[in-house]
């Protein structure tokens, strides 16, 4: 996510991410996995 500042941010909360050769819930192969993030991350430009 980017700020109205310009500042690239993770936010805190739970994410799913998904590899694969076709969108999630579909019959294409695909790895998935969640993660949290707590509190907020800042990234260098």
């Amino acid at each position: 996510m980017v700020t109205d500042t310009g500042d690239i941010i993770v936010v805190e909360g739970r994410y799913t991410l998904s590899v694969g050769g076709g969108q999630p819930a579909t019959a294409a192969a695909s790895v998935t996995a969640s993660f949290e993030v707590e509190g907020r991350i800042t990234l260098a430009e």
